[in-house]
């Protein structure tokens, strides 16, 4: 992913008061975490997979799970690489909770994104919130 040269958040005239520094460092910060994750997630697969297309295929079931390991990491880079930051679709800060909770299209893992970056933490165990279809969430600007 390239760095961010520009701002994430391109508002109109109308809307210029919610680009003020101050109310969108934090999610400016966020985006830039997002962007070495995930940069970092790609890098990780390309070596996990040149390290599985290197090793030999073996026969019958260890080659079909060979070959599977392959679609699978190539699916996943292949998702990666399509998304930049609109991977981060939105954040909803709930009453009594300080801590902005960032929805994703898909989980990063941490690279400096707090509780699993896309995601969030419940009950000790990490749980992305994946949105395919319009939340029937009220949503206020």
């Amino acid at each position: 992913m390239t760095p961010l040269t520009t701002s994430a958040f391109a508002l109109p005239d109308r809307l210029a008061a919610k680009g003020d520094p101050t109310l969108i460092a934090d999610d400016e910060r966020h985006f830039a975490a997002i962007g070495q994750s995930l940069d970092q997630s790609i890098a990780d697969l390309t070596d996990r997979l040149d390290s599985e297309r290197r090793s030999p295929g073996g026969k019958g079931q260890v080659a079909m799970e060979r070959d599977m390991q392959i679609h699978r990491l190539t699916a996943r880079r292949r998702a990666l690489r399509r998304y930049g930051l609109d991977l981060c679709l939105g954040r909803m800060v709930r009453q009594g909770d300080p801590e902005p909770l960032y929805i994703g299209r898909l989980g990063l893992r941490d690279g400096g994104l707090g509780d699993g970056g896309l995601g969030r933490r419940r009950g000790g165990r990490l749980v992305f919130l994946l949105l395919h279809a319009r939340p029937s969430i009220s949503w206020t600007t």
